[in-house]
């Protein structure tokens, strides 16, 4: 016998629109990292990764 489970979040839009901008500026935060140990030849970054810098 199959059991369905449904399950509703109720989520603060405020709240997660600071979670998505923290999100954001540890992805640029980390995108900068790469750069700068890119730029001390470090690391080599090839191809296109889809980010673009803002």
């Amino acid at each position: 016998m199959k059991k369905e489970f449904i399950m509703r979040f109720a989520i603060n839009n405020t709240e997660l629109q600071e979670v998505f901008e923290e999100l954001h500026n540890a992805q640029q935060t980390i995108y900068e990292c790469y750069r700068k140990l890119e730029d001390m030849g470090v690391v080599v970054m090839e191809g296109d990764s889809g980010h673009s810098e803002e």
